[in-house]
């Protein structure tokens, strides 16, 4: 059986074929499309179909739609853009239609142009081996990763951050405070305790808000060192990348205490970009690629090999 799937928010990048299973898969722009959405990009509300995902010799209509959502949810990732299909069409003739997206979202993309094809060959077999609750775990990552270009600063910290906690709560990252900590934190609620008996100071923390607050420092160094022990446990070389978690961390308090940050916005996304970057690293080694990223070094554009970014095993 063979369908179609119309794209949008495809960008233009000429024609991409790759074989899975017994399927043809090919990803082709729709130039008519392409040079309408020109004219009118400023004043449109939805976007424009303006690429064709073909399978040749799909097993069967659902197993094709299934398929098709893979590869359109891989090419978000990789093209760091929200990539959706609203309509498709099997050679019997039946057609479907079902809105998904009314916006378009903006990441990076971490893929290079020519390294598409080898990375829908390694990625689409492991992503169809995901479990659903896999599949949509990473959706969400990818979701949150296609919104961190565009809008204010500090809502882009958010997500960012919120895809990095995410990730370990999805893995499953445990990590215990720090023995010196643990010891602050006992004496702390000691004295707290203490505090509190007294009845003129009852008063002022009825609800044992003050107590938490006082707490809550402490544990915040617990998701903070989950974050590095995920890098770690996906051998990412973080500080090659420059992706210093405390300073994010900094960020997102800032944001999720005040709405604002204390730094100049360019300053912010020189935090805020390496933290992408190793997101991005991380998904793309689950899905077992091997070929080429899109990187910045020392101010120039690069196309750097993944395994570059792996930290380095200590030889004995």
């Amino acid at each position: 059986m063979n369908g179609n799937f119309f794209l949008k928010g495809m960008p233009n990048k000429g024609n991409l074929k790759f074989n899975y299973l017994d399927s043809i898969i090919s990803i082709s722009p729709i130039e008519k499309n392409i040079q309408s959405l020109k004219k009118v990009k400023e004043q449109l509300e939805t976007l424009e179909e303006v690429g064709t995902l073909e399978i040749v010799n799909g097993i069967d209509k659902e197993k094709s739609i299934l398929l098709a959502l893979s590869i359109k949810n891989l090419l978000s990732f990789a093209l760091g853009q929200q990539i959706t299909f609203d309509r498709f069409a099997f050679e019997d003739g039946e057609e479907r239609e079902k809105t998904m997206i009314k916006n378009s979202n903006s990441g990076s993309q971490i893929i290079p142009d020519h390294e598409l094809i080898r990375f829908l060959e390694e990625a689409v077999p492991i992503w169809n081996q995901f479990t659903k609750d896999e599949c949509d775990r990473y959706f969400i990552i990818i979701d949150y990763l296609n919104q961190s270009t565009k809008g204010f600063i500090e809502d882009r910290i958010l997500r960012v951050t919120q895809a990095w906690e995410s990730l370990t709560d999805f893995f499953k990252v445990e990590s215990k405070i720090p023995e010196n900590l643990k010891d602050l934190k006992e004496q702390l609620k000691e004295v707290y305790n203490t505090w509190k008996k007294i009845d003129t100071n009852k008063e002022f923390d009825q609800n044992s808000n003050l107590g938490n607050k006082i707490k809550e420092p402490i544990n915040q160094e617990v998701i903070l060192s989950k974050l590095y022990k995920l890098a770690d446990q996906e051998g990412l070389d973080y500080e090659q990348i420059n992706l210093d978690f405390r300073a994010l961390k900094n960020l997102r308090d800032k944001v999720a205490h005040t709405g604002i940050i204390n730094i100049e916005s360019k300053e912010a996304i020189k935090i805020l970009e390496p933290a992408v970057k190793g997101l991005q690293i991380i998904l793309l080694k689950k899905l077992k690629y091997t070929g080429k990223i899109n990187y910045h070094r020392n101010g120039w554009k690069t196309m750097e090999e993944i395994s570059n970014f792996e930290k380095k095993k200590l030889e004995l």
